[in-house]
């Protein structure tokens, strides 16, 4: 590829020159052309310089780069002169790398006008400072219009040297200064074309002999630049094999431009042309700065989609000072030397603990004497660096409150930001995360967010604990308690899922040994045995006679969950859950203490929506002010509003379940009715298969539309604070819940089987409920359909929500980032705007996940004794699921503001509520459902030899096939059985008192 010359004053592009008015002339209009059809430096290491678009007969001078002298004075950063000065990139890559190893380079750009009054803009300010001088000082220079320098804000160490643009003009550059090509052809306002120009680069890392980082001798003339081009092209190549022509470069700087101020939170609008949305913007922003914010814009024109603004927010320390004390935050004063930690099993036996993070790279979290902070006993306090006291979170949580506080609008209720976000003056407001979570930082640094991926998110992490103190730094207390309750109650789930696989494993044991003396006897072979008696046809016409020994596959899975061991285990999983209760409320007491949650209370303010949509007013008694109020028979009346509606919606529900139920019943009859063998063998267990997955899709439709109609009637309430908001949801969302899982299995457990009198019965032919008399249990009872529905269902859902919760996030954020970037990829991604593209974090996203949760804890607690596994596939589902919500959180979501909690709030009470519930549910399945009452009354009451034999036929009454009216039983034919049994305990026609 052709060089340009670096050594003469003209140009060397292939064809001609361009005059300079040319070059103003293109650069008003605004044409450029991408970086990667500039052939100015070697294409795989070259600044990203954009040029200006034209032929190659029409390309602009020369523009050559070079290292800006070191060891400068104030006076001497007033540079002014004609040209550019130039920077020679192998010899700063040199000085950026004393490792031998190119590492990822990230930058910005900032623009700073310099007078020869203001000394940089600003009293003198140092090259890299300028838009902070500006700020201080803000030089004159008369109406001559200001030049402009354009620096490199990284650290010193780790960017390549400064870029300087002078323009023609005043001052002599110093002596110092080396300058190279200086092309009489370039304009006197020449520095509009350096506009165009980034600073940043990003090189993926790789590794360099040490004769290539000592070779730092000066570029001659265009060939000798060829030839180190040609030594080192196979040392540096631009990110990770990208198409050149479509590198996006990241800017991953957490500071405004000065590099020094951190960025504690982001607004994000777009500019409609609406001026009442523009003018609250405008005054909110005011009111911000006064209160001591400060603020940094940027421009859409350098946002990818060419339409969003970024307000970048920094909180000052004296304001973190001011408004931790008003909140009231804890903060160290004295660190605590006693021992608390017992070294456990693996410290007794001298091992390291397998469990453990890498305590390496994450510390265990020291112990300290925390108290409210004060700013007259600042000296008090443990204060190593005002930069890192207060954490991210924290800095966070005290910068939206005061975005709370701040007025837009001189209108009473004109304060706020949830309010500009609810009228969409502004589109999104969200904290940053602290860098990339797949890649380390400069120097092998780890920032928080590459730690949690490391060390907790990461899918190797599985069986080890969660690192709580960091996802509390990140996250905040909300966040963490919830990763705290989840990791209990999965650790508590071990000891259960041993448990429930051990009375597994001995059901399989015993499942075909004499011990199972009924499956053996309903699975016997012989003419006269107990296997071939005939049962009653399952239906009217369409079905037949069949022999008990069809159900023998049936009879040897419901033994599986239907032996003593089973009971046992009910037992114990009720007081397990019982246990469970209580040890989180110590688990969350120890909690409480550490993070300094306990006595915490939160003045909330009232909703938008509460305060946009009432329109009277009262005296509140405290405060002697008016607020709004709903007066109460608008109060009673929405309730009976939603409360109808909420009813309709459960008949909806159980309408659904007797569908289920009557496509369970019209497939039992059509493979009944087949003449395979196998398909009237295996009629039940198909037919319990196919409607338990059936009702699992009902159940998942149903939940995408409940969750909007629950957030319709929640917001039909107008609720006033949105503590009131969630608990209004989460009882409406969890009963909608409850009903939807639960309602299925609660009928086959308590009443499938209860309403069938006997075959003949004409009552059951007068509707279609009564139809449901047919719907009649296996004669090994009902157990086995009720194991298939529940392992089905909630084996199912995990799998669902957790497919769900994977990719649904990643196809957004990849559909947020192909929509949003409508401007050329060479403009900086940065990372306000990586965060942008990212899932939103909403007030119910922590809800959804305690919804699940707390839904598997009804399944491991409510019908365990029909499913002993629940345990174990609730234990394997929670494993993966910490690690999809770690991750999901990490590197899909925005960073959620974070919020101080005292507890997990309502969800412990309906957690309680679940454990009452499986206590009754589970007593009531062992004495009602299953056959363990009736196995032992009739092994001490009428067996002679006090064991099994003879159960089965104990069970079963006759019926005299006779009694069958005409439009009743199966079509008569030769061979017609003169009587049937069905499962019963009534008399038979032959005896005294036929029932």
């Amino acid at each position: 590829m052709p060089f340009p010359d670096v050594t003469g004053g003209g140009t060397a592009w292939d064809g001609g020159s361009l005059s300079g008015d040319r070059v103003v002339q293109l650069a008003e209009e605004g044409g450029v052309e991408r970086e990667s059809e500039v052939p100015r430096f070697p294409e795989i290491l070259r600044p990203p310089v954009q040029a200006l678009q034209g032929s190659e007969e029409q390309r602009p001078p020369t523009l050559t780069l070079q290292e800006a002298p070191t060891g400068r004075s104030a006076a001497e950063d007033n540079i002014w002169s004609t040209g550019l000065a130039s920077w020679d990139p192998f010899s700063s890559l040199t000085e950026d790398l004393n490792d031998g190893s190119l590492t990822e380079t990230r930058e910005t750009v900032e623009e700073a006008p310099l007078s020869p009054e203001g000394g940089g803009g600003g009293g003198g300010g140092a090259i890299g400072s300028g838009s902070e001088g500006e700020r201080e000082g803000g030089g004159g220079g008369g109406e001559k219009e200001q030049p402009r320098v354009y620096v490199s804000s990284a650290s010193p160490s780790r960017r390549p040297p400064d870029l300087v643009f002078f323009q023609e003009g005043d001052v002599t550059p110093p002596s110092s200064a080396v300058m190279r090509n200086t092309p009489s052809s370039i304009p006197s306002n020449s520095h509009r074309m350096a506009q165009d120009i980034r600073s940043y680069t990003s090189y993926e890392s790789v590794q360099l002999p040490g004769s290539i980082m000592d070779d730092t001798r000066p570029l001659a003339n265009s060939d000798s630049l060829q030839a180190k081009y040609d030594k080192y092209q196979n040392h540096f190549k631009l990110q990770k094999g990208s198409d050149d022509s479509k590198v996006r470069k990241t800017v991953e700087t957490l500071f405004f431009r000065d590099n020094k101020r951190r960025i504690d939170f982001v607004l994000v609008f777009k500019d409609d042309g609406d001026e009442d949305l523009a003018e609250s913007r405008r005054v909110f922003q005011e009111n911000l700065m006064e209160e001591g914010l400060e603020l940094e814009t940027e421009d859409k024109t350098q946002s990818q989609d060419g339409e969003t603004y970024f307000v970048k927010i920094h909180v000052p320390w004296d304001l973190l000072a001011r408004y931790a004390e008003i909140m009231k935050l804890k903060k160290p004063i004295k660190k605590d030397d006693t021992d608390q930690k017992s070294r456990g099993l693996y410290g007794w036996l001298g091992m390291k603990d397998p469990f453990q993070y890498n305590h390496d790279r994450i510390p265990p979290e020291p112990n300290y004497f925390s108290t409210g902070f004060s700013r007259s006993h600042i000296e008090q306090f443990i204060i190593k660096d005002r930069e890192t006291f207060f954490s991210p979170a924290q800095r966070s949580q005290i910068a939206w409150e005061i975005l709370l506080r701040v007025r837009y609008s001189s209108a009473e209720l004109g304060v706020g930001i949830t309010r500009l976000l609810s009228s969409h003056t502004y589109v999104a407001a969200f904290p940053l995360h602290d860098g990339r979570y797949d890649k380390d930082g400069p120097d092998g640094a780890l920032c928080d967010r590459r730690l949690l991926y490391l060390e907790w998110a990461y899918y190797t992490n599985w069986y080890k604990r969660q690192p709580l103190h960091v996802v509390r730094r990140y996250f905040g207390d909300k966040m963490a308690l919830y990763f705290a309750w989840l990791g209990f109650y999965t650790e508590m789930l071990i000891p259960a899922a041993v448990l429930g696989t051990f009375t597994f494993i001995c059901g399989l044991f015993i499942m075909f040994s004499d011990f199972n003396q009924p499956s053996t006897e309903i699975c016997s072979q012989e003419s006269n045995s107990t296997g071939s008696i005939i049962m009653c046809p399952l239906c009217d016409k369409l079905c037949d006679f069949w022999k008990l020994k069809d159900s023998c596959l049936n009879s040897r899975i419901t033994f599986l969950f239907d032996n003593p061991m089973t009971v046992f285990f009910s037992i114990a999983m009720s007081f397990w859950a019982t246990m469970f209760l209580e040890l989180w409320k110590r688990k969350q007491a120890v909690i409480q203490w550490q993070w300094d949650l306990e006595n915490y209370e939160e003045e909330e303010e009232l909703r938008p929506e509460f305060e946009e949509k009432v329109t009277t007013t009262r005296i509140n008694p405290v405060t002697n002010k008016p607020e709004p109020y709903l007066p109460l028979w608008s109060q009673i009346t929405r309730l009976v509003a939603t409360h109808s509606i909420v009813i309709m919606m459960l008949l909806v529900v159980l309408a659904a379940v007797v569908s289920v139920i009557m496509y369970r019943m019209a497939i039992a009859v059509a493979m009944y009715k087949t003449e395979s063998p196998l398909f009237r063998r295996n009629a039940k267990l198909v037919t319990s298969i196919t409607a338990a997955s059936l009702n699992l899709v009902v159940i998942i439709i149903f939940n995408f539309f409940y969750e909007k109609i629950v957030v319709w009637l929640t917001n039909l309430e107008v609720p006033r604070t949105e503590t009131e908001y969630e608990d209004s949801f989460t009882l409406k969302m969890f009963l909608f819940q409850f009903v939807n899982y639960y309602s299925s299995l609660i009928y086959i457990a308590f009443f499938k089987g209860r309403f069938f009198y006997h075959p003949g019965d004409e009552e059951a032919r007068t509707n279609v409920l009564m139809q449901l008399r047919y719907d009649m249990c296996d004669p090994a009872g009902c157990l086995f359909e009720l194991f298939v529905q529940l392992a089905i269902i909630m084996i199912g859902k995990q799998i669902f929500n957790n497919v769900i919760e994977i990719f649904i996030p990643i196809m957004k954020v990849w559909w947020n980032k192909r929509r949003g970037h409508n401007n050329q990829l060479s403009e900086a991604y940065t990372r306000w705007e990586q965060d942008y593209d990212l899932e939103p974090y909403t007030r119910l996203s922590l809800f959804n996940e305690y919804l699940e949760m707390v839904i598997q804890y009804g399944f491991v607690t409510i019908f365990v004794a029909a499913f002993p596994l629940a345990p174990i596939f609730a234990l394997l589902n929670n494993i993966v699921e910490i690690r999809i919500d770690a991750y999901k959180y990490l590197s899909k979501c925005r960073r959620p503001r974070a919020e101080r909690v005292q507890d997990i709030g309502i969800w412990f009470g309906i957690l309680k509520g679940i454990t009452y519930f499986s206590v009754f549910t589970n007593a009531v399945v062992i004495s009602y459902t299953s056959d363990f009452i009736p196995r032992l009354v009739y092994m001490y009451g009428y067996s002679p030899k006090h064991n099994l034999v003879g159960y089965i036929r104990n069970t079963l009454s006759v019926f005299n096939t006779s009694e069958y009216k005409d439009n009743m039983g199966p079509e008569k034919r030769d061979g017609w059985p003169p009587v049937c049994h069905y499962r019963a305990y009534r008399n038979g026609p032959d005896e005294e008192n036929p029932i």
